[in-house]
């Protein structure tokens, strides 16, 4: 990967957001990391993307929340393992809503032995509800 604070007069830095130019950045390389965090400009984790036993989660927080106003936003994608019938839940993607770290909503699908099953859950109900397709979170 190419360190961009080493360009030089012939490999011009890109022009900064907000500079009046049309032209989008440069992508010189391709960053490949099991985790990345996004920082705001306190240095405070914004956007946490990473990959934890073959799921793939991007999370997005408010930084520096007090407690009790901790919030953050959490897309996954689990690839599950057809062959083994001890992986559960299995391949499934899905959203959740979480508030200091408690699920407060979520709408997953699952792949259940080739078709796939939606669930939802809502705090105030305290359990999953029926999915359309009759099958309980």
């Amino acid at each position: 990967m190419t360190d961009r604070r080493s360009s030089t007069a012939e490999s011009p830095e890109p022009p900064e957001p907000g500079d009046g130019s049309s032209q989008p950045p440069e992508i010189l390389a391709e960053l490949r990391v099991r985790r990345l965090v996004v920082v705001d400009e306190h240095d405070r984790p914004c956007v946490v993307a990473e990959v934890t036993h073959g799921q793939a989660t991007v999370r997005l927080l408010v930084p520096d929340a007090a407690p009790g106003e901790r919030v953050s936003i959490e897309l996954f994608a689990r690839p599950g393992d057809r062959t083994d019938p001890e992986d559960e839940p299995g391949r499934g993607v899905g959203l959740q809503l979480c508030a200091d770290g408690n699920l407060v909503a979520s709408i997953d699908a699952w792949d259940m032995g080739g078709h796939w099953t939606a669930a939802q859950f809502a705090e105030e109900s305290g359990r999953p509800d029926a999915s359309p397709t009759g099958h309980p979170g």
